[in-house]
């Protein structure tokens, strides 16, 4: 079957899930660029994204290729950089795409293909956020996830505890990433708090790329299903 990730992206929001190392691992929500420039004088947003890449293994080294995957691309043919990470290291790619890519102003996902297990974490964050203290930084860990813990055709997903009000302080952020190189739609129904539909369900439309492809919306708490995917 084909197989998609859904991701919700919450303000603060960490994984409740262990790191587990695999060999076609997925960093769903990455990006550099500016962002929105609220306030009076205005503060832009600046996004950032850093990983951390680690290799358990004692004795051998691993070889890994990470793949830029466009958002609302043709990702059949992705930027993608070598790098090796010794045995028991963890390697942070600070800023990667400045410091691995060279590009700016590109938003998507990462994949990680390795010759050997290896265990990914990733965070997406706004370097420029003023506090009373000066400048610091927030966004989002992310764990990278086997694209086999995607959903598949027919299947469905809850994503719970999404926020939306109409100031805007509150917001949430999601998307999906297609895993198997397959063009896929995905019908997504919002709720309420109480399991009533919110509107109607809106269908949207994945490429087909054999490195994936990614697509991104805002809801509230929403239910996501893949339909005409077909088999493998």
């Amino acid at each position: 079957t084909r197989n998609l990730l859904a991701l919700p992206i919450l303000l603060a929001a960490t994984s409740v899930f262990a790191v587990l190392p695999g060999t076609d691992i997925y960093l769903p929500s990455v990006g550099r660029g500016q962002g929105l420039c609220p306030g009076n004088p205005p503060v832009c947003a600046q996004w950032r994204t850093s990983a951390w890449v680690f290799n358990a293994s004692t004795t051998d080294s691993a070889t890994v290729d990470v793949a830029f995957l466009r958002r609302d691309a043709d990702n059949r043919t992705p930027l993608t950089e070598q790098i090796v990470v010794g045995p028991g290291e963890s390697r942070e790619l600070d800023d990667l795409f400045q410091s691995l890519f060279h590009i700016d102003g590109v938003y998507g996902a990462l994949r990680f293909t390795s010759n050997r297990p290896v265990a990914v974490t990733g965070r997406i964050y706004d370097e420029n956020v003023q506090t009373n203290k000066g400048f610091g930084t927030a966004g989002q860990f992310f764990r990278g996830a086997e694209g086999r813990e995607g959903i598949g055709t027919g299947e469905f997903v809850d994503l719970i505890g999404l926020a939306q009000d109409d100031t805007g302080a509150w917001r949430t952020n999601f998307g999906f990433v297609e895993t198997t190189g397959q063009p896929c739609t995905v019908t997504v129904q919002a709720f309420d708090t109480l399991g009533n539909a919110l509107g109607g369900a809106r269908t949207l439309s994945v490429l087909r790329t054999p490195s994936g492809s990614t697509t991104s919306r805002r809801s509230r708490e929403a239910r996501a299903r893949t339909a005409g995917c077909g088999s493998q």
